[in-house]
């Protein structure tokens, strides 16, 4: 609990700069060439995919490569050392419950319901309602999608806040860390001075690239060494 108001105003705008953060959050990957929007889509839901479902077999998979030396050190990251494929020859079970993990369209369709109900996107859900049914005899009538814009966008919105859930979780930031954050807001040079210390030597951006690494495709996320 925040003990730093000393009354209603200064408490209301801290809210008020949550809301913006939030807004801020769930634009990120907007783009109005829908092919680039859907590839920020396919990242996040393979990031979140890495984060909430598949992490088990991920940790397995990267154990065995790491027994087998087929880890090679780059910078922050982990290569995998794919040269004739001896990754999935000496680590193949924990290389196809990986791979069968992050292809599975049970689990990516879990991950992207979670991500259409998430509160934070109520609006996005109101939206693609209401253009359900504005054209639901024009759908039923052509078989085809009217809708996949709003669906999109509320897929994106989901996808981003559950990963900054994740992230936040995994780096203990808390209400405090996110006020402290709120005091520099005006500072940027503090702000990313304050995100380097809240997130253990990392930046936000930097985890978020790590996570995006997919194994099978040769380097590994180093927080997952």
């Amino acid at each position: 609990m925040i003990k730093n108001f000393d009354s209603q105003f200064p408490r209301d705008l801290f809210h008020a700069w949550k809301k913006q953060q939030e807004d801020q959050i769930s634009e990120r990957g907007s783009n109005i060439d829908p092919g680039l929007e859907e590839e920020h889509n396919q990242s996040m839901l393979r990031q979140n995919l890495n984060a909430f479902v598949c992490y088990a077999s991920l940790d397995k998979y990267t154990d065995c490569l790491k027994a087998n030396n087929l880890l090679d050190k780059r910078g922050d990251d982990y290569e995998i050392n794919t040269r004739n494929r001896q990754n999935e020859v000496r680590c193949r079970p924990t290389h196809i419950e990986y791979v069968n993990c992050m292809s599975s369209n049970t689990n990516k369709e879990t991950v992207m319901q979670s991500a259409a109900m998430h509160p934070s996107c109520q609006t996005r859900r109101q939206v693609l309602f209401e253009c359900f049914r504005e054209h639901e005899e024009e759908e039923t009538r052509s078989n085809t999608a009217q809708c996949s814009e709003p669906y999109r966008r509320l897929v994106r919105c989901g996808l981003n806040h559950l990963w900054n859930e994740y992230w936040r979780s995994l780096t203990n930031f808390g209400e405090n860390e996110e006020f402290h954050l709120y005091q520099m807001s005006k500072d940027d040079k503090q702000r990313q001075q304050f995100l380097q210390f809240a997130t253990d030597k990392s930046t936000v951006e930097r985890i978020a690239k790590e996570a995006a690494a997919e194994v099978n495709a040769g380097t590994v996320p180093s927080w997952r060494k």
